[in-house]
């Protein structure tokens, strides 16, 4: 197997420039999304949270008031 730095990118393998060698990518494993709150708790599923300012909804002229209770039902 080629041990040369220079390689090239390509979407979903690796080119050694030098020698033409070619190998598949590693698929990056993926990092859980960590939200937390205005004091910097960190929330998880389920949690109930309490609007601390306005929030417009996009595409809509509706806005969230402060102190609206918010709950995610379920994953999408």
């Amino acid at each position: 197997m080629c041990e040369m730095p220079e390689v090239l990118e390509i979407p979903d393998r690796w080119e050694c420039v030098t020698c033409g060698h070619e190998w598949d990518r590693e698929p990056e494993p993926e990092q859980a999304r960590v939200v937390k709150d205005a004091d910097g708790n960190v929330l998880a599923d389920g949690d109930t949270v309490s609007l601390i300012k306005d929030l417009p909804l996009k595409g809509s002229s509706q806005v969230l008031k402060v102190g609206t209770k918010a709950k995610r039902l379920g994953r999408r």
